[in-house]
């Protein structure tokens, strides 16, 4: 069965930054701190390529394992593998330049 791939990214981009839990017991002050985190993840993301940011989606956003992923995007896992990490250290570095704390 084939499943386009547009249909697992049609998701709003709240999807995915519902990942970054807020509990509802959480201070005020948390709270804004967790909205706000959301949304420079989000900021990040963007800078991403297509490639590393679909990637990124499909893992978090839609909890796509890699397997499942690699058979989507038509590569191998190790090249899912290598996508994945360079995005996750572009991330990394984004963060650490503007001096957020994840």
């Amino acid at each position: 069965m084939h499943v386009p791939l547009d249909s697992f990214l049609a998701f709003e981009d709240s999807d995915l930054i519902l990942s970054i839990p807020v509990s509802p017991d959480a201070n005020p002050q948390l709270a804004a701190e967790r909205r706000e985190l959301r949304t420079l993840l989000l900021e990040a993301i963007g800078r991403l390529s297509r490639r590393e940011n679909t990637i990124i989606r499909l893992r978090y956003g839609n909890g796509i394992g890699i397997t499942n992923i690699a058979g989507l995007l038509g590569v191998s896992r190790a090249r899912v593998h290598q996508i994945h990490n360079s995005a996750i250290q572009k991330l990394r570095s984004w963060f650490n330049e503007h001096h957020v704390d994840a």
